[in-house]
């Protein structure tokens, strides 16, 4: 009989645990849920969103002539491309777009 009440005590301890380990589960999955929807919260704003997009743009201008440049010094010599890339930099504190037209302009031409 004491064998039997010892058996139950064991498993009545070991039951407790296992009921501590799902309550850390069920808290554990409670604060994950919590910081997943404050993080809803963390979407940029409208005006954020717009400065990246100009941002996005701007680079990929840059992407666009970095890769006329290489295609100029492969093609028509480096003599030629180190010229161009003088009148880019002269160019550099105008407005993006309008140097990304310069820039369409002058690779256009048939040197």
């Amino acid at each position: 009989m004491q064998r039997l009440w010892h058996e139950l005590e064991q498993k009545k301890r070991k039951l407790e645990k296992l009921k501590e380990e799902v309550n850390e589960m069920e808290n554990d999955l409670t604060r994950r849920r919590l910081q997943r929807s404050n993080s809803v919260c963390q979407i940029p704003s409208i005006e954020e969103m717009q400065q990246l997009r100009c941002k996005n743009r701007l680079l990929q201008i840059d992407i666009d002539c970095l890769t006329k440049e290489i295609d100029l010094l492969q093609t028509r010599g480096e003599r030629l491309f180190l010229v161009c890339r003088e009148l880019t930099l002269a160019f550099s504190g105008v407005c993006s777009t309008q140097t990304a037209c310069f820039q369409e302009i002058l690779f256009s031409l048939p040197f």
